[in-house]
């Protein structure tokens, strides 16, 4: 690597130091001088009152803040920035700066548990809240210098008398700290402003740091919690990655991670190991959602109506228990949404997100979680046929077809074979012109397992012996397989749920399928081979990209293509 000009600011002491884990914090707290300290207490009561009044704060004009997690669990992580930076501790103090791009490696230095911690409560708030707890942690700890967290009520935590029933809460919290007699001076000192009180975390976290080396493998710093990767530049690129080892290669291996713009945490999790997370806005978060899933080449209605829906999924999951337990409130894959940095996002993308800025659908005044699949099939789901949901009105069976929306029954088995062996008239319908390649192999697929590989896959899951024969025991309108029948030489048994049908057959594009059974000529007439048929990829369930992308390319309006997809709903700006 070329030299570049970096300066180390802080090396806190050696582990063997007696003081060393509680010697940041004890210095942070003495360098609080008196005017200092009112400057501080103000600035408190003035973020607690705001945070915690009856009306929830203003959103930004960019969304509320966003946390997605992009390394979730790792014993090393390397960053790559494109540009100048700063990584900045906790509490906001800087631990190393650089003029220009660099490759860093981050590792946790693992330590033995540790029996307890203790916290000060600073301030409570409702799961849903969770955005508004992690502006007023940021708040907070630009105010106070000092590290802080956001804990989940958990039987771990220990409250002091007085205060019972603190119920299912995110606290924020000033430490942690080892040492009692240090969390009680924060607790007197930020008790004249409102009342504070000292939690103990019997959780035995591991007793880790986070070690920051550059890319000759010295060591620059030691940090406790987290550190904070800013770039001096907002227009240059972050790229976090994990490595599985630190060994010397590791500053030249071949990128394989996203880049992103924002900034980059690296936390230290409850078992002493790393998470990377991308911190941005939720504009800037949908920027890098909408070409990751549904491409920035599609038409740009269809892109509007994909920042829509992406925008309603997750607005409403930001305000709902949706990863509720983990550091980041989105991971970076499709079990909440695709999300590639800034790797796909091309000028038509970022346009049509600029455009629609704010807009969210809406129904009964609630914003609604608008999950969208790649391809339907042709017949989109109802959202009990997949999951165990509230039966919303926007989410219905029926055709994906210009003319209404009604669908046939497909819970017989002979409606849903003569469906799947058939190309409808839909708009994802692949045989249209301007259909993209990339999607053609999903609107109609097949899949063949050998009965060995069949055998395993299910034994793996529940020891049915040798498989006699495979069943479609119950289907929804849709089409979609709810409960699937295996009847095996020690027993049948009967797998329900689309993840627990579509696990046990390898993972099929969809639960949309029918299934054709070749036997052994030989007794016991075991399965020889099994094929899978089915049509789409994905869950079936609201928007159907590839549905939205055709209509995009007809000439119908965003509009329309929300209408089509979620009806009953409506359009309005969250922010």
């Amino acid at each position: 690597m070329p030299s570049r000009r970096a300066k180390t600011i802080r090396e806190e002491p050696t582990p063997g130091s007696p003081w060393h884990r509680d010697t940041p914090r004890q210095g942070r707290f003495a360098a609080l001088s008196l005017s200092a300290a009112g400057l501080a207490v103000v600035l408190i009561w003035g973020v607690w009152r705001h945070a915690c009044a009856a009306a929830e704060p203003a959103i930004p004009p960019a969304g509320p803040p966003v946390q997605i997690g992009v390394v979730a669990d790792s014993t090393h992580v390397r960053i790559i920035a494109y540009g100048g930076f700063d990584i900045l501790s906790s509490a906001g103090g800087a631990v190393f700066t650089c003029a220009g791009p660099n490759v860093l490696r981050f590792s946790a230095s693992a330590g033995p548990p540790d029996a307890s911690f203790y916290y000060v409560g600073a301030a409570g708030f409702e799961k849903r809240q969770k955005p508004y707890a992690h502006r007023m942690l940021g708040q907070l700890r630009d105010a106070l210098k000092v590290g802080m967290e956001i804990l989940l009520t958990s039987d771990k935590l220990a409250f002091p008398r007085g205060r019972p029933g603190q119920g299912d809460r995110l606290l924020v919290c000033v430490g942690p700290f080892n040492d009692i007699k240090l969390a009680e001076q924060w607790q007197q000192y930020l008790a004249r402003t409102y009342p504070a009180y000292i939690i103990r975390d019997a959780s035995k976290r591991a007793m880790s740091e986070i070690h920051l080396y550059d890319h000759t493998n010295r060591l620059l710093a030691r940090m406790k919690d987290s550190v904070t990767i800013r770039l001096k530049d907002d227009k240059q690129t972050l790229t976090a990655e994990p490595l599985e080892s630190s060994a010397t290669a590791w500053p030249t291996q071949r990128r394989t991670g996203n880049r992103y713009h924002g900034t980059l945490e690296i936390h230290l999790n409850d078992q002493g190991r790393l998470t990377a997370i991308n911190a941005l806005s939720l504009e800037e978060y949908i920027n890098g959602v909408v070409p990751s899933e549904i491409g920035g080449s599609a038409p740009e209605a269809s892109l509007k109506a994909q920042a829509i829906a992406a925008r309603s999924e997750a607005f409403h999951k930001l305000f709902s228990e949706h990863h509720g337990n983990d550091l980041f409130d989105f991971c970076d894959k499709t079990h909440c949404q695709a999300y590639h940095g800034v790797e796909d996002q091309a000028a038509a993308s970022l346009g049509a997100v600029a455009a629609t800025r704010g807009l969210v659908l809406t129904y009964a005044d609630q914003v609604v979680d608008a999950v969208y699949c790649h391809s339907c099939g042709g017949v989109s789901a109802d959202s009990t046929d997949v999951w165990r949901s509230t039966n919303y009105p926007f989410y219905q069976a029926a055709c994906d077809r210009r003319f209404g929306r009604s669908s046939p029954n497909l819970a017989s088995e002979r409606q849903a074979e003569s469906w799947i062996s058939s190309r409808p008239d839909v708009f994802c319908n692949s045989d249209q012109r301007g259909f993209p390649d990339y999607a053609r192999k999903y609107f109609r697929w097949v899949r063949t397992l050998d009965g060995a590989s069949l055998q395993r896959l299910i034994n793996n899951h529940q020891n049915v012996g040798q498989i006699l024969d495979v069943q479609i025991a119950e289907r929804a309108e849709s089409g979609r397989v709810r409960v699937l029948r295996v009847v095996g030489s020690k027993g049948s048994f009967k797998f329900t749920g689309i993840e627990n049908v579509c696990t046990i057959l390898n993972d099929p594009p969809s639960s949309f399928f029918v299934l054709d059974v070749e036997h052994e000529k030989a007794n016991p007439y075991a399965v020889k081979s099994l094929t899978i048929r089915g049509g789409g990829f994905g869950h079936g369930v609201g928007l159907c990209q590839m549905g939205a992308y055709m209509m995009g390319t007809r000439g119908y309006a965003f509009e329309e293509i929300l209408a089509h997809y979620y009806p009953k709903t409506s359009l309005r700006k969250a922010y």
